[in-house]
């Protein structure tokens, strides 16, 4: 697919930019002698600083490493001890796995195989988007206490009660959260409900953000292996000449260094007059011009 397969080369050139943007940056505060509070104490302060937290949802559309973090900034924010951020299918379906934090992963077997339509999100499911509620204000620990549910799942994680959070409605799942405690420290307050609400609106486009990154990434991938299924060679290039792609054809032909030549993002013929006709016509393309004429007859 055309539109596919454009986007996937803007998105390499993009990463490549990113990235190399992100260690300029990173080796001009080590020669600045500038250090980021945050790496100095070895764990950022989310609580003292809501900034360093929008920051860190934002990362989470490339970086799903990021995603505990954020989860642990939240519980900062509004008193929780453990979270977990993820989907729910609306028909069933695989799921991917949900972002933790400080919760034993070895008990989501059990969560999905015994109880994924459990009390509380049977009452999570039915909140509007971005609206938040505590749990006992739908059914009492009291209550969840009698049930296998939370002899198999809450006990083992340490839970009693839930700060639930629909994050995004979409057509085929919803995105979910829930921030929890133990008995310690009871159910969860409005006001501390309400300290959510300056996070949501981004957790929500940084999810959705994320989404679409991955469907782009999906539609990447199968513009470029229909590429390798080309009996002819395909290379992609960008403006400066550099190798973006080279298709399994491009690849073999090359191995053979018969004809081409590949190395360091590069690609030459072996012969210099074939040389000097690629370099034309690679320039003459990137200028989008005419493909000049061969002088050999």
């Amino acid at each position: 697919p055309g539109d596919a397969l454009l986007r996937a080369v803007h998105a390499r050139r993009t990463t490549m930019t990113v990235t190399g943007a992100h260690a300029d940056r990173q080796q001009a505060r080590h020669h600045s002698g500038f250090m980021d509070p945050a790496l100095v104490s070895g764990k950022p302060n989310m609580q003292r600083d809501p900034d360093l937290l929008i920051r860190r949802i934002y990362d989470a559309v490339d970086d799903v490493d990021a995603l505990p973090d954020v989860l642990s900034g939240l519980c900062e924010h509004i008193g929780g001890e453990n979270g977990m951020l993820g989907m729910l299918m609306k028909a069933p379906g695989s799921l991917p796995s949900p972002a933790l934090f400080r919760l034993d992963p070895a008990v989501m077997q059990t969560l999905n195989a015994r109880h994924l339509n459990n009390v509380w999100r049977q009452h999570m499911v039915t909140l509007p988007v971005g609206r938040p509620a505590a749990s006992d204000s739908f059914v009492s620990f009291d209550q969840v206490r009698c049930t296998d549910f939370y002899s198999e799942i809450l006990r083992p994680w340490g839970i009693a009660h839930g700060a639930f959070f629909v994050i995004d409605d979409m057509t085929k799942f919803h995105v979910l959260m829930n921030i929890s405690r133990s008995t310690t420290r009871g159910p969860f307050t409005s006001e501390e409900l309400e300290a959510s609400h300056t996070f949501l609106p981004h957790l929500r486009r940084a999810m959705q953000l994320r989404l679409l990154l991955e469907r782009n990434r999906e539609q990447e991938r199968l513009a470029l292996e229909t590429l390798d299924q080309l009996a002819v060679g395909v290379l992609i290039l960008d403006s400066h000449a550099r190798v973006l792609f080279a298709n399994m054809a491009a690849q073999k032909t090359a191995a053979t260094r018969d004809v081409l030549l590949l190395a360091d993002r590069t690609v030459r013929c072996r012969q210099r007059e074939e040389d000097d006709i690629l370099r034309r016509l690679i320039g003459s393309a990137t200028a989008g011009g005419p493909a000049p004429r061969s002088k050999r007859r």
